[in-house]
C-alpha cells in the first residue's frame, strides 16, 4: 500500500513531467511546424527548443489546476454539473484559460457558451447538443491529468471520475481519451512497467471504439519494432492521419502519438517527452499527457534536470482568481495529496505549522515533514522544529509587519544540522508569508558540491487539510 509520502512524491513528479512535456513542446504547437518540418529543423529534440524567459500560461496545465477544484467546492461527490459550475467559477469568457476559437470550432469554448446559456452538463459537452467533430477533440485528454493524481493504484475510480469531470466539454472518444489518460496515471502510482500501465488504461476504455482501435494499432506496431518509432509515425499519418478526422485538433491521431511515445519512450520521462515533440501535430498536448503518466511511473530523478530546473517548481495558470495562477508545483502536490487520501477514506493529516528538512547528496525527494507545532491564527508569533544532533527541538522567534507582508524577524530562526554519509547537511526554515495565504511548503534543494541543503518550508498558519 501507498504510503503518504510515496504519493505526494510520485504527484510531485507527474506534475513535473507534465509541465516538462508541455514547454517542450509548445514552440512547435502551431500548425506550421509540421512533422516534417520538425525533423528538417531540429532533427533529434534533446533540450528545450526555445529558452523562454518566462513560460506564459497554458491550457494543458490551467485544465488539471482549475478543474479539479470542483472536488473542493462542492464535496468528494461532485457531479458534472457541478464541474460545469467550477468552469463558470473560474474562467472569463475570451480571457485566458482555454482557446477561444470560436463556438462550434473551439470545443471548450462552444461548452461554456452552453453553459453561460443555462445548458447544464453533461448536456453542455454531449454529441447530441454540438456535434461529434466538436465533441471528440483532444481537450478530453488534455486537462485530466489531477483526476488521475487523486486516485493512485486506483484506475477504474480515475477514469470514471476523468470522463464525469471531460463530460462538460466533450462526448464519445473525447471521453474515451480522459479515462484512457487518467486511468493511466492512477495505474503508474504501482504498476511494474509501461505495458502494464498501457494494458490498465486500455481496459476501460470501450474496446470497440475508434479510441481504442488508434491505441491497439500503436500497441501492435511496436511489438513488431520496438526500436523504430518514425516508422511508427508513418503508420499514424497513413491510417490515422488528420486528414481522416475533421476538426481543428481531433483526439484520434493524437492519441496515437501519446501511446507512441509512451511506448518508444520506454519509461524514460525525457525520451518520451521528446518523441511526442518530434511527432508534430498538437506537442504540447501530446508530450504532456505522455509526460505525466511517466514521470509519475518513473519518480522523480537526476537526469530530469536539464529539463526540470528551467521550471523552478513553478508556473503560471490563467483563471480568473490571480492568487490560484501562482502555482507552486510543490503545494499544489500536497493539496492533490490530501484529496487523494479523502478519497481514499484515509485520515486527513492534521492540521498547523509544519517544518521540513533538507534533503541528501543526491536525494530526489521533496521536503518531509516530520514534526508539528502550532500557534494561533493571526499571532505575531512563530514556532518551529528542528532535528539536530538526532534529537527535535523548538525554537521561537516573532514575526514582523512590512509593506509586502509578513516576514520573519531574524533570518534563519529555525536552523540546525544532521549527518549524512559522514558529511553535514545544514538546514534551516527561514518564514515568509503574506496576510492572505499562511503556509507555504518549499522543495528542499541541496547541492553535491557544498551538500548544503535549504529548507524555506514554514511560513505561518495554512492547514495541510485545508487549501488556498
Amino acid at each position: 500500500m501507498l504510503t503518504e509520502m510515496q504519493i505526494l512524491e510520485k504527484i510531485y513528479a507527474g506534475f513535473i513531467g507534465k509541465a516538462i512535456g508541455v514547454r517542450l513542446g509548445a514552440p512547435v504547437e502551431p500548425t506550421i511546424w509540421s512533422y516534417e518540418r520538425i525533423q528538417k529543423t531540429y532533427g533529434e529534440v534533446t533540450q528545450y527548443l526555445r529558452d523562454f524567459k518566462n513560460f506564459a500560461a497554458d491550457d494543458d496545465t490551467n485544465g488539471p489546476v482549475y478543474f479539479i477544484r470542483a472536488l473542493r467546492d462542492y464535496g468528494l461527490k461532485a457531479t458534472a454539473a457541478d464541474v460545469g459550475k467550477t468552469w463558470l467559477n473560474y474562467a472569463a469568457e475570451e480571457h485566458g484559460m482555454y482557446w477561444w476559437g470560436g463556438f462550434g470550432v473551439s470545443t471548450e469554448h462552444t461548452a461554456y457558451r452552453n453553459l453561460r446559456a443555462g445548458i447544464p452538463a453533461p448536456q453542455s459537452g454531449s454529441i447530441a447538443q454540438n456535434g461529434t467533430t466538436v465533441a471528440e477533440q483532444i481537450g478530453g485528454q488534455i486537462f485530466i491529468d489531477s483526476w488521475g493524481w487523486v486516485n493512485p493504484g486506483n484506475p477504474q475510480r480515475a477514469a470514471e471520475m476523468s470522463a464525469m469531470a471531460a463530460s462538460v466539454a466533450h462526448d464519445g472518444d473525447g471521453l474515451n481519451g480522459a479515462r484512457f489518460c487518467a486511468a493511466a496515471i492512477a495505474a503508474a502510482f504501482e504498476a511494474k512497467s509501461i505495458d502494464e500501465i498501457v494494458e490498465t488504461a486500455l481496459a476501460t476504455v470501450d474496446a470497440g471504439s475508434t479510441y481504442a482501435r488508434v491505441c491497439r494499432a500503436v500497441i501492435d506496431f511496436f511489438k513488431a519494432n520496438p526500436d523504430d518509432w518514425r516508422a511508427c509515425r508513418d503508420m499514424l499519418t497513413a491510417d490515422w492521419g488528420y486528414d481522416r478526422y475533421p476538426g481543428v485538433c481531433h483526439i484520434i491521431p493524437n492519441a496515437g502519438v501519446t501511446v507512441m511515445a509512451i511506448l518508444y519512450g520506454k519509461g524514460d520521462l525525457p525520451r518520451t517527452a521528446e518523441i511526442a515533440t518530434m511527432a508534430g501535430w498538437d506537442t504540447d498536448c501530446n508530450a504532456g499527457n505522455a509526460a505525466a503518466i511517466v514521470a509519475t511511473f518513473q519518480g522523480l530523478q537526476e537526469g530530469w534536470d536539464k529539463y526540470r530546473k528551467p521550471i523552478n517548481d513553478f508556473l503560471v495558470a490563467s483563471g480568473i482568481v490571480g492568487s490560484i495562477n501562482i502555482v507552486d508545483i510543490p503545494s499544489f502536490a500536497r493539496e492533490l495529496t490530501v484529496l487523494a487520501l479523502q478519497l481514499a477514506g484515509a485520515r486527513c493529516p492534521p492540521c498547523g505549522w509544519r517544518i521540513s528538512r533538507g534533503a541528501g547528496c543526491g536525494s530526489t525527494s521533496i521536503c518531509r515533514a516530520r514534526r508539528m507545532v502550532s500557534a494561533p491564527r493571526g499571532s505575531t508569533r512563530f514556532r518551529c522544529a528542528i532535528r539536530a544532533s538526532g534529537m527535535w527541538t523548538a525554537r521561537a522567534g516573532r514575526w514582523k509587519s512590512s509593506s509586502t507582508g509578513w516576514s520573519a524577524a531574524r533570518a534563519g530562526g529555525c536552523s540546525g544540522s544532521r549527518s549524512i554519509g559522514g558529511r553535514t547537511l545544514t538546514t534551516s526554515a527561514i518564514g515568509r508569508c503574506s496576510r492572505r495565504w499562511w503556509m507555504r511548503d518549499r522543495p528542499c534543494r541541496s547541492s553535491c558540491g557544498s551538500i548544503r541543503g535549504m529548507a524555506t518550508a514554514i511560513c505561518a498558519w495554512r492547514p495541510m487539510c485545508g487549501g488556498r
